[in-house]
């Protein structure tokens, strides 16, 4: 109910979301923000995400959820994965309403895992944020398994034609067909 058309669909670990042209719907648990409605209540039908994004594809991690404009840029809401170190700002630890993701341009696919997402621009450069505790990031580094909050570029792959994140990993398809996974 309250949902009369869905383009895509994606789900997290409590919450669901649509996207209907260029629209975001989301529902469930919202207890880190992750339905971008401006609050932490829950919702049992479809509510619209507080902002207009112009949205072309979405993704839905543990208690986050991203999407992806016309324009290649990424908007993210719910719990800010990699800002949890910071005790003195928790509340800094959500982001309610959409935020544009500083660096993260020119992308032409997202996938959001447990904890971290992961983007693909138009050259195939993939770039991963947020927690990095199994190194989901891909920095290929046991001495960099701290959190990122700013998208950073996956050394060692060539360019890339798909992705996919899950729980604490993250895959690729290379243009040549050669899959690489990492954490």
């Amino acid at each position: 109910p309250g949902l009369d058309r869905a383009d895509e669909i994606t789900a997290g670990w409590d919450h669901t979301c649509a996207r209907s042209g260029g629209a975001v719907f989301c529902w469930g648990q919202n207890s880190h923000g992750q339905l971008g409605d401006g609050t932490f209540e829950p919702h049992l039908t479809p509510s619209r995400v507080a902002a207009e994004l112009s949205a072309v594809e979405i993704a839905a991690g543990w208690s986050h959820t991203c999407a992806r404009t016309r324009e290649g840029e990424v908007y993210c809401w719910g719990r800010r994965w990699g800002d949890e170190e910071d005790p003195a700002t928790p509340e800094g630890r959500y982001s309610l309403f959409p935020m544009r993701i500083e660096g993260a341009s020119g992308v032409v696919e997202i996938d959001a895992g447990g904890a971290h997402t992961c983007t693909r621009d138009t050259e195939g450069v993939v770039a991963c944020w947020g927690r990095n505790n199994n190194g989901q990031l891909g920095s290929g580094l046991a001495s960099e398994l701290g959190s990122r909050t700013e998208p950073t570029v996956v050394p060692g792959l060539g360019p890339t034609e798909e992705l996919v994140a899950g729980w604490v990993h993250t895959c690729a398809r290379e243009r040549s067909d050669r899959v690489l996974c990492w954490g």
